[in-house]
């Protein structure tokens, strides 16, 4: 995948305090990216 854009991450789950929705994202991110960077396994 080469995708040369941006993301964004919502984080205004709670406004107060905003850094435990922060860390969510981008762990949620994270693992998204884990995901696309393992070699897919051949179906049968």
């Amino acid at each position: 995948m080469r995708y040369a854009g941006y993301v964004n991450l919502e984080y205004e789950i709670d406004p107060d305090d905003p850094l435990p929705g922060m860390k969510q994202s981008f762990a949620y991110m994270r693992g998204v990216l884990a995901g696309l960077s393992t070699p897919r396994r051949a179906q049968s």
